[in-house]
């Protein structure tokens, strides 16, 4: 999805007739790019919103999300951000009943047929500002990062050792 300066990845896929939705990001906080795209796609819940640090253009309309569709668990890294964007998204999710992770690396969580690797941040917080998480499921391997120095990199890199 195109959400300009901001960042948001939009994963959907099925498995044995159940469907599962993954927001990776959730737009800049100026905008409903991110809310009016699921919307257009009929979404109306998601199993997942992993938030991957507390800057306005990556949580910008987590809050309206919240609001606006049924959210099972919302991941973040654990950092904090004085902006009242991070504020409102707190605030929100504190609001909802969705579960609250702060996945660490090593962790691996299941989405429906997915394994969802926790690759960063370790426990003690060194790498601020950064989680990546390695998808995976019998044939393939996704790898999804942010990156100071590049934005986003998500990589197929092959098939799967599990």
């Amino acid at each position: 999805m195109d959400v300009g300066q901001a960042d948001a990845t939009l994963f959907e896929y099925g498995y044995d007739g159940e469907d599962y939705t993954i927001l990776f990001d959730a737009g800049n906080w100026n905008q409903n790019n991110v809310v009016d795209y699921l919307h257009s796609q009929d979404i109306e819940s998601l199993d997942v919103m992993m938030l991957s640090h507390p800057h306005a253009d990556h949580i910008g309309q987590a809050d309206t999300i919240l609001d606006q569709f049924t959210v099972e668990e919302v991941w973040m890294s654990g950092d904090t951000h004085t902006s009242q964007t991070f504020e409102r998204v707190m605030d929100a999710i504190d609001e909802s009943d969705v579960a609250y992770e702060e996945p660490r690396a090593g962790e691996v969580y299941d989405v429906g047929p997915l394994a969802i690797e926790t690759v960063n941040p370790d426990s003690s917080l060194q790498s601020k500002f950064h989680t990546c998480f390695r998808f995976f499921k019998e044939q393939f391997i996704v790898f999804l990062s942010f990156s100071v120095s590049v934005l986003y990199r998500l990589f197929i890199v092959g098939q799967s050792k599990s």
